[in-house]
């Protein structure tokens, strides 16, 4: 259709007669419409034209030909691509319009061919037409897709061999059967073999259970003993990816799940192999596909995708590893030995990361292996930051060559490597059974830093371990859900109330009590009944200290520690920001942080800035209304690090 011709044809007037029955239930209808044919160049055309029953003012008109129509809406005569669905349907529900007069009627059945009304007969035509049309643009996606897929070779012949023994080698079981007191008959599905166990003194055989692990006294690899009456329907699952070249020049990492099933014919277990996503590397970019519904039309097959990598681990196919990654920029990746001693691991996550952090191929070289595959595997509240651009192991990880023998010696992961450096910031070297022992209790690291500044790592653990075994502590009100993070919260909490209030930390009678939670709460009465008294004192205690490190004067400032605790009160309220709140104070008694003052050298009792210093750093400077520093302040600042930091 010509638009620019049918854009020139004159807008139909309303019907001056509605000739239809539908007239006297008009209060449920919002439009009518009114059709006429017409010869437009060499086409017939069946022009329909909308008025809505209040004005009777024409709003849109519908061009209908055999293979297309068009909208246009009035009176701006602007032109449309929305169906009469969109238009009146959708919003005002099946009672949308009606025919005006039965010649319009006729007009729209008889061009439609149709044996039905005549608004449906043009929402039918309307809706073949976007199906043609959508087919038509699928089409041009999926002949894309194919394209993609066609560069994908075969798997390699021995790959369900493969899947079986590597990425299932968990599945593997032992079914027997007692036939009498003595004799036990048994089958392995990893061997195939039969066998007879016999019960006597000396078989270590006679006090198998159901899923007691053990290994197969045949192939002698590991397994899980099944009770045939007891195991019906066993299912494992596991994930599988390999690596394959395509005809482009870059490589296709294919990803599966796998199932094994066993049934009560658990001889003939069934394996299913389904491939899930498809994601091709080049030097350019990264396409993911996955083989899902596309486009919600019911149809299975490899759709384009969004690539998420996968936070899941996969086993990798290794026997053309290093054939695959030859010619590209993945070849001295290091990944093929992180397969070869990570069973599972995060393969996109890797990938990604060496591209951009190439220093962990050096890391897999140093033999960190659980390290490295844990600190790619996506879960970032796992993960250690490290300084890529170091030039040796102790920039890039910031350990010592002791701490580095120790994570390669246990082949440690990111929660061994920042357990070893939290500890050996305060000087504190683990054993690597201490250091296992703590992960196992899983305390919250923090907690066990602070706990370590009074008590020595075995017997932290000891105590620990023995309240627990006792069943001596029951408190579970903290949010850390772990019975022994939250007793090194109280823990903690109470040895610190007890250093403040001046008690012998020497004695074993303090450190450890032997009804902690009734002990600390007793503490804690004492220390808030002093708590003021207490504060008042540390605080006064560090002024002399504070004042040899880090006491300034230059030009018209000075830089001076608080004298008491009334004087950070008084300077936070008259600046009106928060450094006069308890915390910051408890937390200055406590030597979690420094509070300075910036004063004038002409009123050096005045308040004017005030500094906040944790390790050495200044987190903040802020002066009346919590403002920021001028450039007079940032002068002096500046001068003081360097003088003083």
């Amino acid at each position: 259709m010509d638009k620019r011709k049918l854009n020139l044809l004159e807008t139909e007037p309303p019907p001056a007669i509605i000739e239809t029955a539908q007239m006297s239930d008009s209060e449920k209808y919002k439009y009518t419409f009114a059709a006429k044919k017409q010869i437009v160049g060499k086409e017939q055309i069946l022009i329909v034209t909308f008025f809505p029953l209040k004005t009777m003012i024409a709003e849109f008109r519908v061009f209908f030909s055999k293979k297309n129509f068009a909208t246009q809406r009035l009176p701006e005569r602007k032109w449309s691509e929305s169906t009469l669905k969109s238009l009146i349907s959708y919003w005002h529900g099946s009672k949308a319009a009606f025919c005006a007069n039965k010649r319009s009627e006729n007009s729209i059945i008889g061009f439609f061919k149709a044996d039905c009304p005549a608004y449906e007969a043009m929402e039918h035509f309307q809706q073949e037409i976007r199906q043609k049309q959508l087919k038509a643009r699928h089409k041009i996606e999926t002949d894309k897709i194919d394209a993609q897929m066609k560069l994908v070779g075969k798997l390699p012949a021995n790959f369900d061999d493969w899947v079986n023994e590597v990425a299932l080698d968990f599945s593997r079981y032992i079914y027997y059967k007692r036939q009498s007191k003595r004799l036990i008959v048994s089958f392995c599905t990893s061997c195939q073999k039969h066998m007879e166990l016999c019960i006597t003194k000396k078989n270590p055989h006679k006090n198998i259970r159901h899923n007691q692990k053990g290994k197969c006294p045949v192939c002698k690899k590991s397994v899980t003993f099944k009770a045939e009456g007891r195991a019906t329907v066993l299912v494992d699952t596991a994930a599988a990816a390999i690596m394959q070249k395509t005809k482009t020049g870059g490589f296709v990492v294919r990803s599966f799940y796998v199932r094994k099933e066993y049934k009560r014919h658990y001889k003939n277990p069934t394996l299913s192999i389904r491939e899930l996503v498809r994601d091709f590397y080049n030097s350019l970019e990264l396409v993911s596909y996955e083989y899902t519904d596309f486009k919600q039309t019911n149809q299975k097959r490899w759709c384009r995708a969004r690539p998420v990598f996968n936070l899941d681990t996969a086993c990798l196919y290794m026997r053309n590893l290093r054939q695959v990654l030859a010619t590209t920029e993945w070849k001295y990746s290091g990944i093929y030995e992180l397969a070869r001693n990570i069973d599972k691991f995060n393969i996109h996550g890797y990938l990604v990361a060496y591209k951009n952090y190439p220093a962990y191929e050096y890391l897999l070289k140093l033999r960190l292996y659980r390290f490295v595959a844990d600190n790619i595997s996506g879960r970032n509240w796992n993960y250690a930051e490290l300084n890529f651009n170091g030039k040796n192991f102790q920039e890039v990880l910031g350990i010592s060559r002791q701490q580095l023998q120790q994570l390669q010696r246990i082949n440690g992961t990111v929660r061994h490597f920042k357990l070893i450096k939290s500890v050996g910031d305060i000087g504190i070297t683990l054993t690597d059974t201490q250091l296992e022992s703590f992960l196992r209790m899983n305390i919250d690291r923090i907690r066990l830093v602070e706990l370590l500044g009074y008590i020595t790592p075995q017997k932290i653990i000891g105590y620990i371990t023995h309240q627990l075994e006792q069943n001596l502590f029951k408190e579970k009100k903290y949010s850390f859900q772990n019975p022994a993070t939250d007793m090194a919260i109280l823990w903690s909490d109470y040895l610190k109330n007890c250093a403040l209030l001046g008690y012998d930390l020497k004695d074993s009678f303090i450190l450890y009590p032997r009804d902690l939670k009734k002990r600390h709460d007793e503490v804690m009465v004492i220390y808030k009944a002093k708590k003021t008294e207490l504060l008042d004192k540390a605080i006064a205690g560090l002024y002399e200290p504070l004042q040899s490190r880090y006491g300034f004067a230059w030009q018209k400032m000075l830089l001076r520690p608080p004298a008491s605790m009334d004087e950070i009160i008084a300077d936070g309220h008259a600046l009106h920001h928060c450094a006069g709140s308890g915390s910051y104070i408890e937390n200055m008694a406590a030597g979690k942080c420094r509070i300075l003052f910036v004063r004038r050298s002409d009123a050096p009792d005045a308040p004017f800035f005030t500094m906040e210093l944790r390790d050495e750093k200044v987190i903040q400077c802020r002066g009346n209304n919590n403002c920021s520093m001028t450039a007079e302040v940032k002068k002096f600042v500046t001068q003081w690090k360097k003088k003083k930091l």
